[in-house]
């Protein structure tokens, strides 16, 4: 991303280069490919340097504008402070996330129980209904780590994954 600044001020933004005038003169494009950074700053376009330090993420965050600095000859996009999203409405969608994951795990082996339930002499193999059980108790687990959460930062942190472990842990596999 690049920036035209004319008297200290930031006069536009652009991402890719571009054709442009500057002051009587017109430059090609591909000044910004055979120009050096210095050569490209003496005639006022810089190079803009990110600073993510406020960027958080959008699945729990509202990032707020981006706002562009000029100062000590260097342009800087800095975003301005996000906002936490509603905790409740995303512990309902982290919930029904885990419900529908659930409702998957558990779907593959529903057949079992219809047929014991048809047959009355099928047993459903304890492997099947220690799995399903699992499952069910991660889920609840993970449900309640949730609404445990104090804020959007503690829900956010559930998901992490550290050494390949988050804490809310995984449902169980077959």
């Amino acid at each position: 991303m690049y920036a035209l600044v004319e008297s200290g001020s930031i006069r536009e933004t652009f991402i890719k280069p571009k054709s442009m005038q500057i002051g009587d003169f017109k430059y090609a494009k591909n000044i910004f490919t055979l120009w050096t950074e210095s050569e490209l700053n003496a005639i006022g376009l810089y190079t803009v340097e990110k600073d993510n330090s406020n960027l958080k993420d959008s699945d729990y965050y509202t990032n707020a504008s981006i706002n562009y600095t000029f100062a000590d000859n260097k342009v800087t996009s800095t975003y301005n402070s996000p906002t936490a999203k509603n905790l409740a409405s995303l512990k309902t969608l982290k919930i029904e996330q885990i419900n529908e994951t659930t409702h998957y795990l558990l779907n593959k082996t529903d057949w079992y129980i219809v047929k014991s339930t048809e047959i009355s002499s099928y047993t459903i193999p304890s492997s099947i209904i220690n799995y399903r059980a699992s499952v069910r108790v991660k889920a609840n687990s993970m449900e309640t780590q949730i609404n445990n959460a104090l804020d959007v930062d503690a829900l956010a942190a559930l998901y992490i994954y550290t050494d390949g472990i988050r804490p809310l842990g995984e449902l169980p596999t077959e």
